[in-house]
């Protein structure tokens, strides 16, 4: 993809963080990057978080100046809950096979309405993840597909605050308390999923919450961009075109796969449906 855009006359910036998208008279003029360069240019596309998009790059003032309606929607836009990733790389896929893991993404949970109790933890920056209290997803490769298998967990719902703040400032204890929440969640796949698990463990890979906000400049760690809640889609859905003439913002979810269609997305409106014809997601045409 690098070597197509290249070709085509493209060209990459990388680590070059956008500090300001430059805005005059409401329209877009290009952005500037934090060593202080201007790049000028007619449209931006931005597959950031749309609260720091709005709120950090443009400025919730000089939005509301231009339509106060879509500031104030951007004010209320709900983000998902961040979660705790561990990847563990197995040394033997026929264990993922004997306990029943075929392929895709399932659920564990001890019940007790943990849900119910992790949610409102969550919303008040809790941990609160226990042997007792969890909500536990768990991802593997099909079948056909293990010769490196890779079994994924993740929690949910997480808060990111405490992490991230433990991350800045105390890393030892960061590194500590993030071992530790890892272990947990590995006892309690070995527990109801996997036996002897662990022998089985080569490596392994742990996302807290504050790695999200990391990667994905998301503040509040979000692992899906916007929450799929009523009040943030439907006909309450952000549109990708803004108020700010040629600033656009497509929605999809962070990562390589949402940023790749939110650029689709984005390049479509811009060409007038010459890409995938007024589509949110690309079809590729069959011929018959």
């Amino acid at each position: 993809m690098e070597q197509r855009h290249r070709e085509l006359g493209g060209q990459l910036l990388l680590k070059s963080e956008v500090e300001k998208i430059i805005i005059e008279g409401g329209v877009v003029q290009g952005v500037r990057l934090k060593n202080g360069s201007i790049i000028r240019s007619q449209n931006v596309i931005s597959t950031i978080d749309v609260k720091n998009t709005v709120e950090k790059l443009v400025g919730i003032e000089i939005l509301r100046s231009i339509n106060a309606r879509y500031a104030r929607k951007i004010e209320s836009v709900k983000m998902t809950t961040s979660t705790f990733v561990v990847n563990l790389g197995i040394d033997d896929a026929k264990i993922l096979t004997e306990c029943g893991l075929q392929c895709g993404y399932g659920l564990v949970t001890i019940g007790n309405n943990a849900y119910a109790k992790l949610f409102p933890a969550f919303e008040n920056n809790e941990f609160k993840l226990a042997e007792d209290c969890f909500y536990v997803g768990f991802s593997c490769p099909p079948v056909s597909d293990r010769e490196k298998p890779v079994l994924s967990i993740h929690a949910v719902p997480l808060p990111v605050e405490n992490w991230a703040h433990l991350r800045n400032t105390d890393r030892p204890r960061y590194v500590q308390e993030k071992e530790k929440a890892a272990d947990l969640l590995i006892d309690i796949v070995e527990r109801y999923l996997v036996p002897d698990l662990r022998k089985h463990i080569v490596d392994r890979d742990i996302s807290t919450p504050a790695t999200f906000v990391r990667y994905s400049g998301s503040p509040t760690g979000s692992i899906y961009d916007m929450a799929a809640v009523p009040d943030n889609f439907g006909a309450n859905r952000l549109p990708v075109i803004t108020p700010i003439k040629g600033l656009l913002v497509p929605k999809f979810a962070h990562g390589v796969f949402g940023a790749m269609n939110s650029g689709l997305q984005a390049v479509d409106i811009l060409l007038n449906g010459k890409v995938m014809h007024g589509n949110s997601r690309f079809k590729k045409e069959v011929a018959r």
